[in-house]
C-alpha cells in the first residue's frame, strides 16, 4: 500500500529478541533484525517510511561448549548496505538490504573447588605439590534498562516539526 521508492534517505537496523541456546561445541544464536528505512517516493516526491522484520538464526563453532554452561553474547550491526531494486512492473517496490552482524561469544560454567590454603604436620615431613592455575574473578554482573524522558527544543531557525519517523 505504499508508493514505490525513489530515494532511500536513511535505514536504522536494531538487533531485538536475542536468545541464546548452546549445544555440544555450538552456540545456536537467535534474533529478530528490525530495519525501518525512510525514503522519498518517486510518485508524490514525499517522505515515506517502511519497516521490516528479518529473522536471525546462525550456529556459532565454540570448541568444548555444552549444554550445561551459560551463554554470554553480544550482538551488533557493523554495516549496513541498502538500495532500491525494481519488481517485474519496472516499480522500485523492493529495498535490498545487506547487513553485516557480529558477535561477541562465550560460554562460561562455574566451578566449585576445595583449596588447601595451610598444611602442616608436626610428627611427619609435609611434601606439597603445586600446580599453576588462572582464576577468573567476577565481580559483579548486573542488567537492568534505562529508561529516560527528555524534551528535545529545536533551534529557532529549524521549521516545524511535521511527523516523526523514527528516534535512535
Amino acid at each position: 500500500g505504499k508508493p514505490s521508492v525513489e530515494k532511500i534517505l536513511r535505514m536504522d537496523v536494531a538487533i531485538r529478541d536475542k536468545e541464546c541456546t548452546l549445544i555440544e561445541d555450538k552456540m545456536i544464536v537467535r534474533a529478530t533484525l528490525c530495519a525501518t528505512a525512510v525514503y522519498m517516493s518517486d510518485i508524490d516526491g514525499k517522505l515515506h517510511t517502511a519497516e521490516f522484520e528479518v529473522p536471525l538464526n546462525e550456529a556459532v563453532l565454540m570448541p568444548d561448549a555444552n549444554e550445561g554452561m551459560r551463554p554470554c553474547t553480544r550482538l551488533f550491526v557493523n554495516k549496513v548496505y541498502y538500495k532500491p531494486d525494481c519488481d517485474d512492473d519496472g516499480d522500485n517496490r523492493f529495498i535490498v538490504m545487506e547487513c553485516i552482524v557480529g558477535v561477541s561469544a562465550k560460554a562460561v560454567c562455574d566451578y566449585n573447588l576445595n583449596i588447601v590454603r595451610d598444611a602442616y604436620c608436626i610428627n611427619r615431613p609435609v611434601t606439597v605439590s603445586r600446580d599453576n592455575v588462572v582464576i577468573n574473578k567476577l565481580v559483579a554482573e548486573s542488567k537492568s534498562r534505562i529508561s529516560s524522558k527528555d524534551v528535545l527544543v529545536l533551534p529557532e531557525d529549524m521549521p516545524e516539526v511535521g511527523r516523526i519517523f523514527n528516534i535512535t
